[in-house]
């Protein structure tokens, strides 16, 4: 630490040096070095020290005798130390005077005032300087024996000091030590705020200290204050019974502490209205943070004690009433907003409860399709399910009191008890449509079938039929349902049956064939296929229109070479058979799907082949016994033998020898298979 000193004079300075240099700074164990030179009329002093208190000793001890050596200086050395006799002699010469009279010297006067000006400045100097190197001490003490006004006063004042001097690097150990006493007086302070049994006068008293220190600090007094005297009671044990009883109590303690609180933080203590508000916005957060944690206290209770209807609504009557009645003791925090808040919201979670659980029920009803004994059956307990939910949540809303006091909610319940059914009969749809992804092929008969029954008839009578809209917007959904079960009904059995033909084509030589004396094996597999797709079907849906006899002759020859030429042209002039098409809520339609996918598989396996005349036959064979069988399955005949003169001619294009079997023999061949 260097600290420089001002004195009069060079002569002055070397006085003061040669008085204290005699004290030599002790060495052994003290760890500090003192050197003092001087320079013109400055007293330098440099110290080093490892410790600030070693050094704010040293520094004490010599600025005390350097203001004895000040004091000594102006009471011996006098005006002299400026002005030398030969001076004063020949400055009194000059002045005029009586014979009789004592020389009187004018220029004896200001020097002396100068003289003694510039010591006083020194001493008022060196006093601050001791007042500085001694305030952490005497804060310490201070603080130790409670004197807080004296520690408050003491750091104000040298607070405004050691500003002058925040250059300097000589005062930089002693702001830190004032620094550290500073936190300690403050903490001290702050500390009865932080406790719950501290009088409502000493806390008047340290917020008042602390306004003087620092005007921002009372959010975060308002904070300590409301965390020790304002807090969450912690409930013995988590029942409905033990947490009424404990209610009471802490809305009366809460009501205690506001008092309390709006006596220390009032503006008069503050001296600042802005603090006022900003305590008291405080004070409304923390207490309706407190009030959501007994909600959501009471929340858990109602949840984890699995109450019934008839309990909720006496449990949350029970809170209703408790809330509003304290509600008129504190008006500011809207307890009774905050009551029917808990009752609307625990009235919603038993509403979506109700309504999460008949969900549930509706998708174990539709999974269970495939077991019941039709698709009325399942329908008929859909609805059952769904009239069951409608009255328990009726029943509930008029069980409790609190209900019908909350004007708001009477319509807010009234909207979501009207939409409980449209809401399960959207869920009907949209988890059907989920379970069309991922849903076996035994599952799709049924599911069609219901979604069908839906559309056609149970919307109407689910959904009131004011509400034209939704209606139609749900009948059109099922029915969208239903079509697209049955298209990947069509799509999963045609494919099966188009791979059975596929590979039986690929598989047999047909160069090398026989005679044909029937029809193949695969013949009496697909029209087996078809026939039991046909009684599946039956059971759940509608057989729709079917074809009458057909009078087609099962021969089919072709009489030209150029009949490719001719084929081509009759195409142009041909309707294009969908093979995708939709399909319609009937047993035909369904039936007539797989029959046009199952052909078309056979006319490219056809395509991939070369045939002897005899292979020719047998194709001839084939497709006259499928259409003597499935024509009664094809919703349009002439689809079925366009695509089968189509494999024909396919297989005529590729045979080696055109030569087809004769319509009598192939009449004979076709009974005596004994397909129908």
């Amino acid at each position: 630490m260097n600290v420089e000193i001002p004195f009069e004079s060079e002569r002055h300075a070397e006085i003061a040096l040669n008085s204290v240099i005699q004290d030599e700074e002790p060495r052994a164990g003290t760890h500090i070095e003192r050197k003092i030179t001087v320079e013109g009329n400055l007293l330098k002093i440099h110290w080093e020290a490892e410790q600030a208190r070693i050094l704010r000793t040293s520094a004490q001890s010599l600025l005390q005798l350097l203001i004895l050596v000040t004091q000594t200086i102006e009471q011996f050395d006098g005006w002299t130390s400026r002005t030398s006799r030969s001076q004063w002699t020949s400055s009194s010469l000059k002045c005029p005077r009586s014979p009789n009279s004592r020389p009187v010297s004018i220029l004896k006067l200001k020097p002396c005032r100068a003289e003694v000006a510039n010591l006083v400045e020194q001493q008022e100097t060196l006093t601050k300087m001791q007042f500085l190197f001694e305030l952490p001490a005497e804060l310490k003490r201070k603080i130790k024996e409670g004197d807080f006004e004296s520690a408050v006063d003491d750091y104000i004042k040298a607070n405004s000091v050691l500003k002058n001097y925040d250059n300097h690097p000589s005062f930089k150990s002693i702001q830190e030590e004032c620094e550290l006493e500073y936190k300690e007086l403050v903490a001290k302070l702050e500390e009865p705020f932080s406790e719950n049994d501290s009088e409502e006068e000493l806390l008047i008293r340290c917020i008042r200290l602390l306004v003087k220190l620092d005007e921002d600090r009372s959010s975060s007094l308002a904070d300590g204050f409301l965390k020790s005297r304002i807090t969450k009671v912690k409930h013995r044990d988590n029942t409905l019974k033990s947490f009424s009883s404990e209610i009471s109590a802490i809305l009366a303690d809460i009501c205690v502490n506001i008092t309390s609180f709006k006596n220390v933080f009032h503006e008069r203590n503050l001296n600042s209205s802005l603090a006022a508000q900003h305590a008291y916005q405080s004070l409304k957060r923390h207490v309706n943070d407190i009030l959501e944690e007994l909600t959501d206290d009471f929340s858990e209770i109602l949840v984890t004690n699995d109450l019934s209807d008839d309990q909720l609504s006496t449990s949350l009557d029970l809170w209703y009433s408790k809330l509003s009645a304290t509600a008129q003791i504190l008006p500011e925090l809207n307890l009774t907003g905050r009551s029917e808040e808990l009752v609307v919201s625990q009235a919603k979670i038993r509403h979506d409860s109700i309504r999460k659980t008949l969900f549930m029920k509706l998708e174990e009803e539709i999974l269970k399709i495939e077991k019941s004994e039709s698709p009325g059956a399942t329908n008929a307990a859909i609805l059952t399910l769904i009239r069951d939910s409608q009255h328990q949540l009726d029943k509930f809303f008029t069980m409790s009191k609190s209900y019908s006091q909350i004007e708001y909610f009477l319509v807010e319940w009234s909207d979501m008890a009207k939409t409980l059914k449209i809401d399960a009969v959207d869920h009907i749809a949209s988890f059907c449509k989920k379970t069309l992804e991922t849903a076996h092929p035994a599952l799709l008969f049924p599911l069609s079938a219901l979604a069908s029954i839906w559309s056609e008839t149970t919307v109407d009578q689910c959904i009131e039929r004011k509400d034209r809209q939704t209606v139609n917007r749900l009948k059109i959904s099922f029915s969208q349902i239903c079509s697209a079960a049955l298209k990947e009904l069509v799509i999963i059995r045609g494919c099966h049956c188009a791979e059975l033909i596929y590979r039986s084509v690929m598989a047999k030589d047909w160069l090398n064939a026989s005679e044909p004396r029937g029809p193949r094996p695969i013949v009496k597999t697909f029209t087996d296929e078809i026939r039991k797709i046909d009684e599946e079907c039956s059971k759940f849906m509608r057989p729709g229109v079917r074809p009458a006899k057909s009078t087609r002759s099962g021969s089919m020859r072709i009489d030209t070479l150029s009949q490719r030429s001719t084929l081509n042209i009759q195409r142009l002039f041909t309707d294009k058979i969908e093979i995708y098409d939709t399909v319609q809520s009937t047993t035909i339609s369904v039936t007539s799907g797989i029959i046009k996918i199952a052909l078309k598989a056979m006319l490219e396996s056809v395509r991939l082949k070369t045939f002897s005349s005899y292979g020719l036959q047998q194709i001839q064979v084939d497709l006259s016994c499928l259409h003597h069988i499935l024509w009664r399955y094809c919703e349009d005949e002439s689809h079925m033998s366009t695509i089968s003169d189509e494999i024909l001619q396919s297989a005529a294009l590729r045979a080696l020898e055109r030569e087809l079997m004769e319509a009598d023999v192939i009449e004979l061949i076709v009974e005596k298979a004994q397909l129908a």
